[in-house]
């Protein structure tokens, strides 16, 4: 499930997808320095990149100790069936970085079906961060979304 810098060619081309990318990203990432930033974050111990079914990618960067930041990319072939494959990113997640204690997300404001996975995932809003991300050249503000994994574990009984 834990991609390494072997699978880059497969982060790469669900990243760089069409319906993905526009979404996926701030107007500092684009098609010139994409390479780069998947190598990076494939290369660090720190990140997680998963993959729990073919077109989807969950990535997992530090806060700090005991806190993840989620952010995901799904094709549209597979986005009917992205709760699943969430539930089962977080589950190996949960089971293999045992000193997580809580998962957060940040959703720029256009991103609505990121914002309707989080809560099916059991997340909350928790709040703002006023104009901190940049898409179109339009300043975004950004919703954080999280919850502790005891929380996230109640609420999706397969996931423990």
């Amino acid at each position: 499930m834990r991609l390494t810098a072997e699978d880059f060619k497969e982060v790469y081309l669900i990243i760089s997808h069409d319906d993905c990318f526009w979404s996926a990203k701030d107007d500092g990432i684009t098609e010139i320095n994409l390479p780069n930033y998947i190598i990076t974050l494939l290369e660090n111990d720190s990140c997680y990149v998963l993959r729990p079914m073919e077109g989807a990618l969950f990535f997992l960067f530090p806060v700090n100790y005991v806190c993840y930041d989620l952010h995901t990319i799904i094709l549209p072939k597979v986005r009917e069936k992205c709760f699943l494959s969430a539930k089962q990113a977080i589950s190996w997640f949960m089971k293999n970085v045992p000193q997580c204690k809580k998962i957060i997300t940040h959703i720029p404001e256009h991103h609505k079906r990121a914002m309707m996975l989080s809560a099916q995932m059991g997340m909350e809003e928790e709040g703002i961060i006023k104009e901190a991300f940049l898409f179109n050249s339009e300043l975004q503000n950004l919703h954080i979304w999280g919850n502790s994994v005891s929380e996230l574990k109640k609420r999706n009984k397969e996931v423990a």
